[in-house]
């Protein structure tokens, strides 16, 4: 057993408080100096950005003190008036901002000679969700030692130590309270060593002596003592540590008790104990795992796939085969061990060729020209290679279908509409692209008149189109999908109102494979 201050146990902090914002101040004074600690929270503990933490802190001055001082990054945050030789109280710190900050406590005696501080760490969160190791439960407020004189009255805002209650008489039986149980670490692996500190206060009337303090671990074996501990006068606290290692990964209740052989009979027995959980962890093996889905097949030969990390190194190179047609057909078959992810509609920084744990990636694989909707199968295995130790995920089989040129072009097909006609000669269309390749030429047949009298019959293969009046862009001859425009058919001088009627077919020639519309039919008249 080690008995040890606790702003001994982190004055070494207090050298990043010097960097971050200056010394806390200079010891002034003669004889010795103040004392320190902080007995809540324990140090290395997490909280949310916005939380408010209470800080319990014990000073001590064999002359009497002045102040508590609670200070963060160099800077006084808050002071509290102590009077006495002995000062317990609570302040508190806002976790304003994302980061690791140190907090500490100095006390001021009556001669301006400042304490060591005391100093823990507190790492600020942005969520609840990434708090691993939250603080334990807030103890109550410390009521003053019976020793200590009134304090002086605060000043507003200022939290004060409440009295639990009336002080006990001398010759009243001792009261042992276990006030702080810390865990160096709540969270540890088997076989990893931590520390268990706490700190016991006598609120009775005589003096403990010869009594002891226990830690159980949960673990089924034997409670652990400590060494007895001498004697513990009224008003009075000791700060203790006891190392101790879980063999075993599993959630243990773990507590300690301030008089754990019953030495005395106490007024209040239910403040003899605090608790803490644990969670020992077994440390996950490295592993290399992913999830692979088809995700489209491109016109010019290439299928993409969502990939997605769900291992625990990253993924650096793939192998993969993919095969497509009925049985054993395959028009494609490729091992491309080492081919690079590649990607960007999921995200993926540009020339970034892993995939770390956790993240997404899109990678395609050319896999030729296919016609028609083809069932297709592929395997692929991922590599971690040397920035994992040469792992990999073994064969990830995909059963998925592709649909080629004929269901991705579709048939072509378009609109038309009379709009006018104008007094040149010539009626105006209106025609909408409602296909999927855009429309280059078109053919259209007029027959305006009664019956089989044509006043105009003329076949018009590759007439560019003409607009404006829709939006079309001028000069533009094709009519990509979706888009709408105007084209002329010059059917000449035509007087009174006349019926007619056109036949209209468009053509994608080159661009669209030579693909034509269906001939579409439009009735009007002529004004």
């Amino acid at each position: 057993m080690t008995r040890m201050n606790l702003g001994s146990r982190v004055a070494v902090l207090f050298v990043v408080l010097l960097l971050t914002g200056g010394a806390l101040a200079c010891q002034v004074g003669s004889g010795a100096a103040p004392t320190a600690e902080i007995t809540f929270p324990p140090t290395g503990r997490q909280v949310q950005v916005g939380a408010v933490v209470p800080i319990h802190s014990v000073s001590r001055d064999d002359r009497g003190l002045s102040r508590v001082e609670l200070w963060s990054g160099g800077q006084v945050v808050e002071t509290t008036t102590a009077t006495g030789t002995t000062f317990v109280g609570v302040q508190y710190w806002s976790a304003s901002e994302v980061g690791v900050f140190n907090v500490g406590v100095r006390a001021v005696d009556s001669e301006g000679q400042a304490s060591e501080p005391a100093v823990i760490s507190i790492q600020v969160v942005g969520s609840a969700a990434e708090v691993s190791q939250p603080l334990p439960q807030a103890p109550e407020a410390p009521a003053q030692p019976p020793s200590a004189p009134a304090q002086d009255t605060p000043a507003p805002g200022e939290p004060t130590a409440e009295p639990q209650g009336p002080a006990p008489e001398p010759g009243d039986p001792p009261d042992l309270e276990l006030s702080n149980l810390t865990l160096s670490n709540v969270n540890p692996a088997p076989g990893e060593e931590i520390v268990v500190g706490v700190t016991i206060f006598n609120r009775g009337g005589s003096p403990a002596e010869n009594f002891h303090w226990g830690w159980d671990p949960d673990t089924g074996e034997d409670p652990i003592h400590s060494d007895p501990i001498g004697s513990l006068v009224p008003g009075d606290d000791v700060v203790l540590e006891i190392r101790y290692t879980y063999q075993q990964a599993g959630q243990y209740s773990a507590y300690a008790w301030a008089d754990s052989r019953d030495a005395y009979d106490e007024p209040d027995e239910t403040n003899n104990f605090a608790y803490e959980d644990v969670n020992v962890a077994a440390v996950a093996e490295d592993r290399a795992s992913a999830t692979v889905s088809f995700h489209d097949y491109q016109g010019d030969g290439w299928a993409t796939f969502s990939v997605n990390n769900n291992g625990t190194v990253a993924l650096e190179s793939v192998g993969v085969v993919v095969n497509c047609g009925e049985g054993a057909f395959a028009l494609h078959t490729e091992a491309q061990q080492s081919r690079p992810f590649l990607g960007g509609w999921s995200g993926r920084p540009p020339g970034d060729e892993s995939l770390a744990p956790g993240q997404g990636a899109a990678m395609a694989v050319e896999i030729g020209e296919l016609s028609g909707s083809v069932p297709c199968e592929a395997e692929f295995t991922f590599f971690s290679q040397n920035g994992g130790g040469g792992m990999s995920t073994g064969a990830i089989s995909v059963q998925f279908t592709v649909e080629g040129a004929e269901e991705q072009v579709q048939q072509m097909g378009a609109s038309v509409s009379f709009h006018d006609y104008q007094s040149d000669g010539w009626a105006t269309f209106s025609v909408n692209n409602n296909g999927a390749v855009a429309l280059e030429s078109m053919r259209a047949i007029i027959n305006c008149g009664e019956g089989a009298f044509a006043l105009h019959t003329e076949a018009q293969q590759n007439l560019p189109f003409h607009g404006g009046w829709s939006g079309r862009p001028p000069g533009d001859q094709s009519l990509p999908a979706g888009q709408g425009a105007a084209v002329a058919v010059e059917i000449g001088e035509i007087t009174g109102s006349v019926p007619c009627t056109g036949e209209f077919t468009f053509f994608s020639e080159n661009n669209g494979g030579g693909l034509a519309t269906d001939t579409i039919h439009v009735e009007f008249v002529v004004e």
